[in-house]
């Protein structure tokens, strides 16, 4: 089985010991497993400073700026750096084209400026893309978004455009294609589905097989790695969120991969090196 780490990278200011001791866990699972891991950072730039749905927006700033030396250091290790947005405008949500144009291209400049080349990778927040974001990262020069989360039903389509106008236009007229979990190519952009357990009909992120869930999804997760292995899906893209985890949870994750090894060999691969195979060879085995 072939794993996608993508950290929406987020809170860093005031969390930089936090995210030390992750990185020393990833390595510490790395010599426990005899593997290389090496995770894509989608780094958070909000120039509004806000976040419209969590108090915690106030202390968010920009991540680009503040992290660059912790990050460019994991990057010279071999892991990936790209970008993570919330399209906000003055505290509230805004998807138009205009405001995600602005905000994304916003996000790249700092990102050259900090690392000195130009992002690949971009997971929306909220994990939010439709097809203006597809557009403007092939205008940017992305290759791979990591925003979307299969569907499996027309009944959870239509509860998410009924019910949750954030997530409204996340995977657009793509959503049967990502229940297969295969990543779609589309307009030049390789659109990687997130691993959400298949074996429910409604939508929810907690059915999302997130390493910040770990503590409290252990076993369910376990089962859902089986179920993809019994079907035969050989990738799979987890996200997490970093300032979420604790170092309780931490011991989970190590658990978790130690046993998905033994269920089925782990390789883990950045979103960059996914679209190198993929473009190679589309529709098989990545």
């Amino acid at each position: 089985m072939k794993i996608c780490l993508v950290s929406h990278t987020e809170n860093f200011k005031g969390n930089e010991e936090k995210y030390r001791w992750i990185v020393e866990g990833f390595k510490e699972i790395e010599e426990e497993l005899s593997l290389n891991i090496p995770i894509t950072w989608a780094l958070e730039e909000d120039d509004t400073g806000l976040h419209p749905l969590e108090i915690r927006a106030r202390n968010r700033g920009d991540l680009i700026t503040h992290g660059s030396d912790f990050f460019k250091r994991l990057h010279l290790e071999g892991h990936e750096l790209g970008i993570h947005v919330h399209f906000v405008k003055e505290g509230k949500l805004d998807f138009s084209y205009l405001n995600q144009k602005r905000l994304i291209k916003n996000a790249k400049v700092k990102f050259i400026k900090a690392f000195g080349f130009a992002p690949k990778s971009f997971v929306g927040g909220w994990w939010h893309s439709d097809e203006f974001t597809t557009k403007i990262l092939r205008e940017e020069g992305f290759l791979v978004d990591a925003s979307p989360l299969p569907l499996y039903s027309e009944k959870r389509r239509r509860w998410i455009l009924g019910k949750i106008p954030t997530f409204s236009r996340i995977v657009a007229s793509d959503w049967r294609h990502f229940k297969s979990r295969i990543p779609l190519l589309k307009e030049g952009i390789l659109k990687v589905p997130n691993a959400i357990d298949p074996r429910v009909d409604f939508f929810s992120v907690s059915k999302t097989i997130s390493l910040d869930l770990l503590d409290t999804q252990m076993m369910e997760s376990l089962e859902v790695f089986r179920h993809f292995q019994e079907e035969g899906i050989t990738f799979l893209c987890i996200p997490f969120h970093p300032h979420s985890l604790t170092r309780e949870k931490f011991s989970k994750i190590k658990t978790f991969f130690i046993r998905c090894n033994k269920i089925d060999k782990l390789e883990f691969i950045r979103l960059q090196d996914l679209y190198e195979r993929w473009r190679g060879a589309p529709n098989q085995d990545v």
